[in-house]
């Protein structure tokens, strides 16, 4: 979108050397979390109109509009983004559409994750206890500000500081 038509959480603002700045608002990407949270899906909505690829004379292109991987995108049903696709916005400003997260996960966070799967099928005949065995236990406990230091108190209580929250 045009850096005067700015609304700057959401708008990407095209002003890369050699283009200055983009006259209008060129599309619409949404995208939306399916039925698995891990899966997402992805569309692009053109908003210029009849313009760009196979508009111009003889199915030139025109300059403006958006296209995907070579085709104008749909504005009424929207293109289907995947990754590595190739989105054009105007004649010269080319981006490719790829999967990213928003936060890094550590490798620590990964396998309590694993682990956290694996306890959730647990049987739970099988799930662990604790007795608060001294007033010293009991004072740590109600002294811990989140889950994970709760946690960790009662794993070294029981003999078991390896594991993994």
């Amino acid at each position: 979108r045009s850096k005067k038509m700015l609304e700057s959480p959401v708008d990407l603002v095209l002003d890369h050397p050699g283009i200055g700045d983009v006259s209008r608002l060129h599309a619409i990407i949404k995208c939306w979390r399916g039925h698995d949270p891990t899966f997402w899906s992805a569309r692009i909505y053109d908003t210029s109109g009849p313009s760009g690829h196979g508009a111009g004379p003889g199915g030139g292109h025109t300059g403006g509009g958006t296209t995907v991987d070579g085709e104008p995108a749909d504005s009424e049903l929207g293109t289907v983004l995947q990754h590595g696709s190739v989105i054009r916005f105007g004649v010269r400003e080319m981006w490719t559409f790829e999967k990213a997260g928003m936060h890094l996960r550590s490798e620590g966070a990964e396998v309590a994750c694993n682990q956290a799967a694996a306890n959730s099928v647990e049987d739970p005949c099988l799930f662990r206890t604790l007795r608060i065995p001294s007033q010293a236990v009991d004072s740590a406990l109600q002294r811990c500000p989140t889950w994970i230091s709760l946690v960790m108190v009662v794993l070294e209580c029981r003999n078991e500081p390896d594991e993994p929250p």
